[in-house]
């Protein structure tokens, strides 16, 4: 039976895996978030791109509105093909595709550890190594992490991982 060091300990643990699910949630939608926006960018560009051709040379851009409405469409196309640069989204998905992956990495051995502990109500030397292994692996994501974070987005990710996480659901011994 773990004692009061342990059950400290068991407190990390049960810490490190609810915020390693809440951190692997948020950053796996702003990853969606940025791969969406980079989609649509490419599509509108595209679109833009196509000059006298394809799109362009529909029948119905031939029309006075037409004419007008295919100016605005290649005059947004050239404005994002110019700021898409500047807004660098190909390195914020790679930034939040480390993030996500790393995460995801580390709640699943957190998860694993804590139905270990619950199955066995110990801390094995093992689980101990691989929970130190988890940690090497936050202290690594660390330079990565969002410097200015979605609050309202972790309050509502935080309801979410209370209900799918509940402490009381964690076992721990008794005091």
């Amino acid at each position: 039976m773990p004692d009061a060091v342990n059950r400290r300990q068991l407190e990390y643990i049960y810490d490190a895996y609810r915020t390693s699910a809440l951190s692997r949630t948020y950053y796996g939608i702003k990853l969606a978030r940025y791969r969406r926006c980079n989609f649509w960018i490419e599509i509108a560009i595209a679109i833009g791109a196509t000059g006298s051709g394809g799109i362009a040379g529909l029948a119905v851009w031939g029309t006075l509105p037409g004419n007008y409405v295919w100016l605005v469409v290649s005059g947004i196309s050239t404005a994002l093909a110019v700021v898409k640069p500047i807004l660098q989204l190909a390195a914020r998905i790679e930034n939040y595709t480390k993030l996500y992956a790393g995460y995801t990495s580390i709640y699943l051995e957190l998860k694993d550890i804590a139905e270990e502990i619950s199955i066995y109500h110990m801390i094995s030397e093992k689980t101990e190594e691989r929970y130190r292994g988890s940690r090497q692996l936050l202290r690594e994501l660390a330079p990565l992490v969002d410097p200015n974070p979605s609050k309202p987005l972790i309050r509502k990710l935080q309801e979410q991982i209370n209900g799918q996480i509940p402490a009381d659901g964690l076992w721990m011994p008794d005091a």
